[in-house]
């Protein structure tokens, strides 16, 4: 009748709501414990890195830029930071890539392994970023951190700069090595904009070649469109 059509209407509607509301909360949930996790781990290994730092011989301090300290014990310790919260989205991504190959191969075994054709190539690109890409990410990060290396010494002794006059001299000194650290970060950004375009072209193939022939399963009757 239609109060039980209107019941049933309603239910789904509320039903609905919920899932939004616990999906969203579980959301908020999850940031909360990520970005407390990361920044938990990001404090410590900044402690230590400092802690370390102040454990060094006084020559290695002659020998090494203060502003690289300063750079890395910012920066890596962020990167760092990020480590265990991509640790559950990785687990995540493992188990419906292995929960999709089943589904996918009890509906058409042809199908599933067409689907795994990219990964050798997707593979192969990995290995190449490791090897040509990331030794290059690390170099420019260096540049970078020379850069801060010059702003940190040059205002320690801001007085004997200013006294000698040295000011012109010296922010064009730091204007060339930022143009050089800028110049090496566009560089290296083209670099992996293009990675990430070769592998989404690889995936594009991938994706193609399976609708083909789950296209071409369908004509022939082996499969369903549904399937």
């Amino acid at each position: 009748d239609d109060r039980g059509a209107t019941a049933q209407i309603l239910f789904s509607v509320m039903l609905g709501f919920t899932f939004i509301l616990v999906n969203q909360g579980l959301t908020v949930l999850t940031r909360a414990v990520d970005t407390r996790l990361e920044l938990g781990m990001v404090l410590d290994f900044r402690s230590k890195l400092f802690s370390h730092v102040q454990q060094l011989s006084f020559q290695y301090h002659d020998q090494t830029a203060a502003g690289r300290f300063v750079y890395q014990i910012n920066y890596f310790a962020h990167e760092a930071g990020s480590i265990p919260t991509s640790l559950l989205p990785m687990a995540q991504a493992l188990l419906t890539l292995v929960g999709m190959f089943f589904i996918t191969y009890r509906l058409e075994p042809q199908l599933a392994l067409a689907a795994t054709v990219v990964v050798p190539f997707v593979y192969y690109a990995t290995t190449f970023y490791g090897k040509r890409i990331e030794p290059r990410l690390l170099q420019v990060r260096g540049l970078e951190g020379e850069s801060m290396s010059i702003v940190h010494e040059k205002l320690s002794i801001l007085r004997v700069v200013v006294s000698f006059c040295r000011e012109h001299y010296e922010h064009a000194r730091f204007r060339a090595q930022a143009k050089e650290a800028l110049g090496a970060r566009v560089r290296i950004t083209i670099l992996q904009t293009l990675f990430s375009l070769g592998v989404a072209l690889l995936t594009a193939a991938g994706t193609g070649l399976v609708l083909f022939i789950g296209a071409r399963a369908v004509q022939s009757g082996d499969l369903s469109v549904g399937e």
